[in-house]
């Protein structure tokens, strides 16, 4: 009885409906205040709060001194059971999506998630933005310091959820957020783990590669006699994220810190990162090839890094509640599917050892000019980079490329294989050969797409999504364009499996439809589902050979695409 008792009593939290007003009475500044909460939605496995509180610092301008925000919680959620993630946000454009994708993502895996507007962003700048943080000395480090105090107001309404486990305040950011997470975790204590992605110190230092998230803030000091920038930079270092090393260490020892970062940072270099890291004593995690700018390219896998860094604070004894059956939620489980399967097929994901995903498909394209292209492919993508596409495609006719693992293989005239077998280097890839602008394109595309797969509720950002059932137990997605640039129409119908089974087009002039007969995703790959063609004439070439025209084919696929 008393084992039944407890289970009970741990699923009595009351979760707030309505605009509701929460006082926090133990504040960690000792200053009571009022925090209010209204439901947004309950969709995508999770509900969203929009979020309001009385800053604790008090400006010039009256519309920065309420701090907004945004709240997430897990659905079902366990009294006292979850860690509470607050997620400080990047200097622009000012949307939030990223931030909303990474709320999302941890409330789903069990963890209260909020991002608040620092100073002078969203509605909090006023008519001015948050450029009037640089109106004067005065604004720009009241603004600082009224940050740090925000986030410490931030975590005492996370405290007050009766959902929170307090022990279990966890912090995380993106670029400036990342700056933010340092200062954070060094001006509160109850912070017990964060996660820095492209984040740095030495302030000065970053603010010297005068690009766009910078260039302002550069001036803003060195448009002032060499004294007066002496005097700045004296003011500016309590908030540079090397002035709390000592508290950042102290997680790191832990193993409760860690950060990210790219490798060809042209915002925060290279050296600014490790000066962090090698002060307090903390692990990169370093993406290679990638800048400030092209790393959204591999956005899926940083997105997985940081809930897989974080999943160990969720409660093992949550469970994610059935997906419900109304049509915001449909339409969002039908979102996350298509997107999540595109992003997949084209490489966002690793394949698990022993898995494949699988795409056989025909389809017929009708051109400005009228004219009809036709093509079908087969498609599998496995482990270990392995990859099998065979298909009759416009201008090219019947082709076949591939990598079983071990060579690549691409199909010629007069039924010829030619099989890079000679001179392999295990460490080559294709696409080191493709051009690197067009490559770069590919993968922001993929990393946007396999991003929008975490959080499908971002796509209404961008075009107006309507639920169809043509027939019971069977689902259709309308998606078109808000972009009059870009204007365009998807009409997406799924079989009873919800597996999408065909694709209508109507986009920039042109106009088909695409019948797909098989969209596997990581399934068992089969003994022989990576074996090169039978029955033509093998030439063993150069793999350098085989690999470059390897790109060449891609690359021309790429083009036509554009």
């Amino acid at each position: 009885m008393k084992i039944i008792l407890a289970v009970a009593l741990a699923f009595l939290v009351s979760p707030i409906w309505s605009a509701d007003i929460i006082r926090i009475e133990n504040p960690s500044d000792g200053a009571p205040f009022d925090a209010a909460l209204a439901l947004v939605a309950e969709n995508d496995g999770c509900r969203q709060y929009s979020v309001s509180f009385p800053s604790a610092l008090v400006s010039q301008l009256p519309a920065n001194n309420t701090v907004s925000g945004e709240l997430y919680l897990p659905l079902q959620p366990l009294a006292g059971r979850h860690p509470a993630l607050l997620v400080f946000h990047i200097i622009g454009p000012g949307n939030f999506h990223l931030e909303r994708m990474i709320c999302k993502m941890a409330a789903t895996e069990g963890a209260v998630a909020m991002f608040f507007h620092l100073p002078y962003y969203a509605r909090r700048g006023g008519d001015f933005g948050e450029i009037a943080i640089l109106s004067s000395p005065k604004h720009f480090f009241d603004g600082l310091k009224q940050a740090q105090l925000d986030a410490r107001r931030a975590n005492d309404l996370l405290c007050a959820l009766p959902e929170v486990d307090k022990t279990k305040l966890l912090a995380t950011g993106v670029s400036l957020g990342a700056i933010m997470t340092a200062n954070a975790v060094g001006t509160d204590p109850r912070i017990s783990k964060a996660l820095m992605v492209l984040g740095g110190g030495n302030l000065p230092k970053i603010f010297e590669t005068n690009v766009r998230e910078t260039r302002d803030l550069l001036a803003f000091f060195t448009s002032r006699t060499p004294e007066e920038q002496k005097k700045l930079f004296d003011q500016l270092r309590p908030y540079d994220p090397l002035s709390h090393a000592n508290a950042l260490q102290k997680l790191a020892e832990k193993g409760k810190l860690a950060m990210i970062n790219a490798g060809d940072d042209n915002v925060i270099p290279p050296a600014c990162s490790t000066q962090l890291a090698e002060a307090c004593k903390c692990p990169i995690k370093w993406y290679p090839g990638v800048d400030h700018y092209t790393i959204v390219a591999k956005l899926p896998e940083v997105l997985l890094d940081m809930m897989q860094y974080f999943a160990p604070d969720c409660p093992p004894e949550w469970k994610r509640p059935p997906e419900q059956l109304d049509k915001v939620a449909i339409t969002q489980r039908l979102l996350r599917k298509t997107l999540g399967g595109i992003a997949q097929f084209m490489g966002a994901y690793p394949i698990k050892p022993g898995k494949a995903s699988v795409l056989e498909a025909t389809a017929s394209l009708a051109l400005q000019d009228g004219k009809i292209l036709d093509f079908n492919v087969n498609y599998v993508l496995g482990d270990n980079r392995k990859f099998k596409l065979e298909g009759n495609f416009p201008q090219i006719g019947n082709l076949g490329l591939g990598f079983d693992g071990a060579r690549p293989w691409m199909t010629g005239a007069k039924n010829t294989l030619f099989i890079g077998s000679e001179n392999q280097d295990p460490t080559m890839m294709f696409s080191q050969f493709i051009s690197p602008q067009r490559l770069n394109d590919f993968n922001v595309v993929r990393g946007a797409i396999g991003g929008a797969a975490f959080a499908p509720d971002i796509v209404n950002n961008y075009a107006d999504v309507t639920l169809h059932t043509p027939r019971p137990g069977r689902y259709a997605l309308a998606i078109k364009s808000k972009d009059r640039k870009v204007p365009g129409e998807l009409l997406v119908e799924f079989d009873n499996k919800e597996t999408p089974k065909t694709i209508a087009i109507k986009i920039l002039g042109f106009s088909g439809t695409i019948n797909i007969s098989k969209w596997i995703m990581n399934a068992n790959a089969t003994e022989h589902q990576f074996d090169l063609p039978k029955g033509r004439t093998e030439i063993m070439v150069n793999q350098e050979d085989v690999t470059r025209s390897l790109a060449a084919a891609f690359e021309y696929l790429l083009e036509r695409t554009e």
